[in-house]
């Protein structure tokens, strides 16, 4: 019998790597972290309550994109997983089966102090007029006309200027895009609350790290301006029964123990360094497991320290309030609520999983400045503004978190991996890496499962 392929980690991209060699026929041992499997996308689960940890959907179709490249071509990038979306789609389909997989209900944006059509992660600015005032609408269409007639229909979004995307920040790249009022009102207030600095010192390439896009300036002065839009994506948001990506996350562990993978558990990755031609991997309960041609996919901190090299970026702080709401009591039930209000001490709402008689748990995703003893409280008082909640209407707290989550899209953290990433390449460790550590900021779903994909057909 042929030596087991070793794979360690509880990142997506791990469990679908160990998942697709056993389905290769490949024995497969995964050493399986004991806490924080699935990262972000895997509930909490308190008191029997699933807790989504803020929005989580699924990606699982783009227009213009059909039949995939060959996976071999794929390349881990913030967008590299657009042209072989169709492959993550039957993926997730052949994981969980059709009917599991849903739409989410539409979404909304607050602005104004009403609800509107969403247009951040949908990138749909058809109706994106009926969010503001007439007079505002005119001016964001004058500017973007201008900014079209200076820097073309693309702006900085025409193929060949799109590496600047990289040079930029997001806040002055939205500006020149957009106009100045655009950016303002519907873009500014939301970042801003997500982290400190908005999107002054975030590169313009990175922008869906912060939830946020950009359009083309003949896009923005057609919408708001009353003209036919002639770009109207097509991507719809989906998510899988009972809700969120975690059924995606079980499905999966249940899948490759199925498969017959040997799964051992582990605290922490120790030690990792070449030995010979094969890997020396030290956990820090004192096993040590000698590999040839690992798979590694534990996140970049943890395998960079494991090989001795210092790698601490910069994250992002976020308060997520959890409050638990009878569903008599809610006025309305968007898939999601954008809030783009500056006045509203929150960027997202979520709806989350039903629970005990009538009730709902609600995520609060607030601005980053909220403190954590009044996060709660808070959360109440936006799903109210909001026009979600009753007036009047009580709601109970399920649970707050405040602390740093995800790494801070800047070009600093950005020279941090790649300084890293070298000296870790200056190890020459023979092992196939996967997720963040393999290239900063490409740790999305669809990303980590074709990482997953692809390491297991080329370790194979």
């Amino acid at each position: 019998m042929s030596e087991p392929q070793v794979v360690v980690g509880g990142t997506v991209a791990a469990l679908t790597a160990a998942d697709a060699l056993a389905d290769r026929g490949r024995p497969t041992r995964l050493f399986l972290p004991r806490r924080g499997v699935g990262g972000g996308f895997v509930p909490l689960v308190r008191d029997g309550r699933t807790l989504e940890r803020g929005m989580r959907v699924l990606e699982l179709h783009y227009e213009g994109t059909g039949t995939p490249p060959p996976l071999a071509r794929y390349r881990p990038d913030e967008e590299g997983h657009r042209p072989f979306v169709a492959l993550v789609d039957a993926w997730v389909r052949e994981l969980v089966g059709d009917d599991a997989v849903v739409p989410v209900a539409a979404p909304a944006s607050f602005l104004g102090g009403r609800l509107g059509p969403e247009v951040l992660l949908s990138s749909d600015l058809s109706r994106a007029a009926e969010l503001v005032p007439a007079d505002v609408a005119g001016r964001i269409a004058a500017e973007a006309a201008q900014a079209a007639a200076a820097s073309g229909d693309a702006g900085l979004l025409a193929p060949d200027r799109r590496p600047r995307l990289w040079e930029t920040t997001f806040d002055d790249v939205s500006a020149q895009q957009h106009g100045l009022t655009f950016h303002d009102v519907l873009l500014a207030p939301f970042v801003a609350k997500v982290r400190p600095a908005g999107g002054s010192d975030v590169l313009a390439a990175l922008r869906r790290k912060l939830w946020v896009p950009l359009f083309w300036p003949r896009t923005v002065a057609e919408a708001f301006g009353g003209a036919p839009v002639g770009f109207v994506p097509q991507r719809p948001l989906t998510v899988v029964r009972p809700g969120g990506t975690g059924p995606v996350v079980r499905a999966l562990l249940d899948r490759l123990r199925a498969r017959g993978v040997e799964v051992v558990a582990y605290d922490r990755l120790a030690g990792v360094a070449a030995d010979g031609r094969r890997v020396r991997i030290e956990f820090s309960d004192g096993r040590v497991e000698t590999a040839t041609r690992p798979v590694l996919g534990v996140p970049a901190g943890e395998l960079f320290a494991a090989a001795g090299t210092s790698f601490a970026p910069a994250k992002v702080g976020s308060v997520l309030a959890w409050v638990g709401v009878r569903e008599a009591d809610l006025r309305a039930l968007p898939g999601f609520v954008d809030v783009l209000d500056a006045d509203v001490a929150a960027y997202r709402v979520t709806p989350g999983a039903p629970y005990g008689a009538g009730c709902r748990v609600v995520c609060v995703e607030l601005a980053h400045d909220v403190p954590q003893e009044a996060a709660a409280r808070t959360a109440h008082g936006v799903l109210q503004r909001v026009g979600l909640l009753r007036a009047g209407a009580a709601a109970d707290d399920l649970g707050v978190f405040a602390g740093p989550t995800f790494t801070d899209p800047t070009a600093d953290n950005l020279r941090l991996h790649a300084a890293a990433l070298d000296r870790w390449r200056d190890l020459a460790v023979p092992a196939t890496v996967v997720g963040g550590a393999q290239a900063p900021f490409a740790d999305s779903f669809n990303e980590q499962v074709l990482q997953g994909l692809q390491a297991a057909a080329s370790t194979a």
